[in-house]
């Protein structure tokens, strides 16, 4: 006995998410239905070795970050794939919580167009595939997308088909899903400019802050200052890495500073730690100007383990780490121990400016860097700290330089703003496509047809 179709209406009961289901409220003439039922792709396999010398244009997952699908002869292919064609929308079920959505439109119709089975093919001619796509990369998609999963983590975890269906869809009518698409893409591409042109900036002025460190220690930047003046007469040392202008000496940092290393209490004794005072570690030494630490340590510890104190104005030098820590400099604005990965140099013990030790050194980071790992101990001491070259203008002359290097480095303040602002970038994408598809974009109009006819058209082909 044949079974009995659904009507209409009973299509559309099940096809309707009931008020009390739906996740937030939608424009009047909008409705809240699933993916199960928009989806009419029908599953069609291939093995694409069976066409040894066709070749295929492949949506592999490894391919996605490209943005292009691979080209690839049948032969080369081993597993079953499965046809794809221009407008359908790709979900990858692998490690959801990386949002990898992909719509197969190249534009190339000499080669057949198949998908790995790693991706859930979802596609409807009543749905703008633009608007499922973005859909798709929603915030509120894609928490539920990875609020259930299958595996342990990582690049284990699956997203559930069956689940997937299940998940609930806005749906407007048909024109005003254009509308939210092509609005959507000419906002995201307008933060992707902004976010380019942010990299611009930053890069420039990574380059300009070298150019001017460079030009402060050749003694370019007080060039004219010293032509003014009658400087006493110094005998120049030129026995360091260049050729210094008249006046200046090199020397080596132990020459002119008090080098300390420092070290740790104990973990394992609580009595060392919560104390009242500033232990750092050589994460905290950032390119900065330091006046707290995140740990504190007890008196017993300072006692019991022979902690040194690094007075106020002292550069702090990264001495360890393979990351970026090993030769970044901070500036001391507080009195502090430190962990033994870590060198200060006790520069406010002399009448030479903190500044110019910091300056001079941010300036050689990358160098002193590849000293280091030029060598088998790929990490500084305090000898080898000690036997860093500085430059040493007149004392009078460093006053100078640094306040003209302060001056020009306010840029950095501006550069920091825009990294602020390229974190608020991704805030704001996202704040776009939540607003999208809670119609509140500014593109709904209330006089158009209800989406419940365009999901009528949608069920038809069910009757």
């Amino acid at each position: 006995m044949a079974k009995k179709k659904k009507t209409m209406e009973e299509l559309l009961e099940e096809a309707l998410v009931p008020e009390e289901e739906q996740p937030y409220e939608v424009p009047g003439n909008w409705v809240w239905t699933n993916i199960k039922t928009i989806n009419t792709t029908k599953k069609r396999s291939i093995k694409p070795n069976e066409f040894d010398n066709e070749v295929f244009e492949l949506y592999s997952v490894p391919s996605y970050p490209q943005g292009n699908p691979e080209l690839v002869k049948g032969e080369e292919i081993g597993s079953n794939k499965q046809i794809v064609s221009n407008g359908d929308v790709l979900l990858c079920k692998i490690n959801p919580r990386i949002n990898r959505v992909w719509m197969v439109n190249s534009g190339e119709e000499q080669y057949r167009k198949i998908a790995s089975t790693e991706w859930i093919v979802i596609k409807n001619a009543n749905v703008h595939s633009d608007y499922l796509l973005m859909y798709f990369k929603s915030p509120y998609f894609r928490k539920l997308l990875t609020s259930n999963v299958t595996g342990v983590g990582g690049s284990l975890t699956r997203a559930r088909p069956k689940e997937i269906e299940n998940y609930t869809l806005p749906l407007p009518p048909l024109n005003e899903q254009k509308r939210i698409a092509d609005k959507v893409e000419r906002l995201l591409n307008k933060i992707d400019e902004a976010k380019r042109l942010i990299e611009e900036a930053k890069e420039s002025f990574e380059l300009r802050r070298a150019a001017i460190l460079d030009k402060a220690f050749r003694g370019e930047l007080t060039r004219e200052w010293r032509e003014l003046r009658e400087l006493p007469q110094v005998e120049s040392k030129q026995d360091g890495p260049y050729k210094l202008p008249q006046g200046w000496i090199w020397k080596k940092i132990g020459d002119l500073f008090h080098v300390q290393i420092g070290s740790t209490p104990s973990r394992k004794n609580d009595e060392y730690w919560g104390g009242a005072f500033s232990w750092l570690s050589s994460g905290e030494i950032q390119f900065n100007i330091i006046n707290d630490s995140r740990e504190y340590v007890t008196e017993k510890a300072i006692n019991e383990c022979r902690l040194k104190l690094a007075p106020k104005g002292s550069i702090l030098f990264g001495m360890i780490g393979e990351g970026k820590t090993r030769g970044q400099v901070a500036i001391l604005d507080i009195d502090s121990y430190h962990n033994q990965n870590t060198a200060s140099i006790w520069v406010s013990e002399t009448e030479i400016d903190s500044e110019y030790v910091y300056y001079w050194l941010l300036s050689q980071y990358t160098k002193n860097r590849q000293n280091s790992a030029g060598n088998n101990q790929p990490a500084y001491n305090k000898s080898r700290v000690k036997e860093l070259f500085i430059p040493l203008p007149p004392l009078a002359e460093i006053k100078v330089m640094i306040h003209i290097i302060k001056g020009l480095m306010q840029k950095e303040i501006k550069v920091n703003e825009l990294l602020e602002l390229n974190i608020t970038m991704d805030s704001i994408k996202q704040s776009i496509l939540s607003k999208a598809f809670k119609g509140q974009l500014g593109t709904n109009d209330p006089t158009e047809e209800n989406a419940i006819e365009l999901l009528k058209e949608v069920l038809q082909e069910k009757l």
